[in-house]
């Protein structure tokens, strides 16, 4: 009965019950970040929504932080650090400010000069470049600090890149040729 009180509140992800051994911590994850968003939004642009940019910025550092004071070499990579939400929030995070960055400056971002695309186009293969490199599956100071940020910045960054220039309108500079 406990485990599917768990499952049904979704709370897997810091309970191990027998039907954890499989992806439901992931969709507790993604439902516990769903029942919060809205909340934290709202209040946002009810009471600060010019500070919207900056909050969700915040917010991300403050997931960042949590995993370095909780950093423990000794702790178990699921159950601590893997699963949990409250480190892994930030990830989610990522989606909702690239979709702000779409939505308040989507005119100034599709204007920008070929030379700014490329440059953003840098950040994924930045990040997700050391995130192969380094990351893994234990419990290690990269893979509990940064691996979760790199990872998320740099699929954020990609699809956000796709959506702002879809690649059936993108052309590269290059030189004219002369109609002779």
């Amino acid at each position: 009965m406990k485990e599917l009180l768990v499952h049904i509140v979704y709370l897997q992800n810091y309970f191990s019950p027998s039907l954890n051994h499989g992806i439901y911590w992931s969709l507790a994850v993604e439902e516990q970040f769903y029942i919060l968003i809205p909340f934290v939004l709202y209040l946002f642009i009810k009471y600060k929504r010019k500070h919207l940019f900056t909050g969700l910025i915040i917010l991300i550092l403050l997931a960042v932080s949590i995993r370095f004071i909780l950093y423990d070499a000794s702790k178990d990579w699921d159950s601590s650090f893997l699963r949990p939400f409250h480190i892994r929030f930030d990830n989610l995070l990522f989606g909702v400010l690239a979709a702000l960055l779409f939505i308040s400056y989507k005119d100034k971002l599709e204007a920008l000069s070929y030379k700014w695309k490329i440059l953003i186009l840098l950040i994924p293969l930045v990040s997700l470049g050391l995130s192969f490199l380094y990351g893994s599956l234990k419990t290690s100071y990269f893979n509990v600090c940064w691996q979760f940020t790199l990872t998320s910045l740099g699929f954020s960054t990609i699809i956000f890149y796709v959506i702002l220039f879809p690649f059936s309108s993108y052309t590269p500079p290059h030189s004219r040729s002369s109609s002779d």
